[in-house]
């Protein structure tokens, strides 16, 4: 497959992504259909700082291509910079882009247990980069650390159908705060 060069927010090629049963997948292998392990509410995290196991089931699988990569932990994860990943910072669970993280921001494994950000590392090598979709609370695990899903939008209600096969939420200009955009604007939240 050829990757498109749409900015979006992505796991690198050999990135294992934890399947429902325990076993593990190169990103570049999962398919629509497959069921990976997520957590029952992401509230509950939020909350309490701890997840219950649960299910999602892949809707898709895109390969994008991106200029730069962070590296967090020597390869703990690597994602584009635009990634969201579930962190904690100054004691608060919430969702931030890889480029926002900070030393000293923790990430949770599989095993509820706390990781915390000791070294990021911007590599500026061109590569392609996989973003898997998912249905649910929009996380599972990839390397063994909880990370958000991209559902991908299109601004402009009349543009739509052009995107409708990679299109899981729907946001308009106005949503987004945006007086006019266009479907080069399409891409992922």
């Amino acid at each position: 497959t050829t990757p498109t060069p749409t900015p979006t927010g992505c796991l690198v090629y050999g990135t294992m992504v934890v399947m429902a049963d325990g076993t593990l997948k190169e990103v570049q292998n999962i398919e629509a259909g497959d069921v990976l392990i997520s957590v029952s509410s992401m509230d509950e995290l939020y909350n309490n700082g701890y997840y219950t196991p649960s299910t999602v089931t892949v809707n898709s699988n895109t390969i994008f291509y991106r200029d730069s990569i962070i590296n967090f932990n020597n390869g703990l994860i690597q994602t584009s910079k635009d990634h969201q990943h579930i962190v904690k910072h100054d004691d608060i669970w919430g969702i931030k882009p890889a480029s926002e993280i900070v030393i000293g921001d923790i990430l949770l494994d599989i095993n509820n247990s706390e990781i915390e950000i000791t070294s990021i590392i911007v590599d500026n090598t061109p590569q392609s980069v996989y973003n898997i979709s998912v249905d649910g609370e929009n996380v599972f695990f990839a390397n063994g650390i909880l990370t958000h899903n991209k559902a991908l939008i299109c601004c402009k209600e009349s543009e739509f159908s052009l995107c409708t096969e990679y299109i899981v939420t729907y946001q308009t200009c106005s949503d987004l705060g945006l007086l006019d955009c266009n479907i080069s604007e399409c891409g992922p939240i």
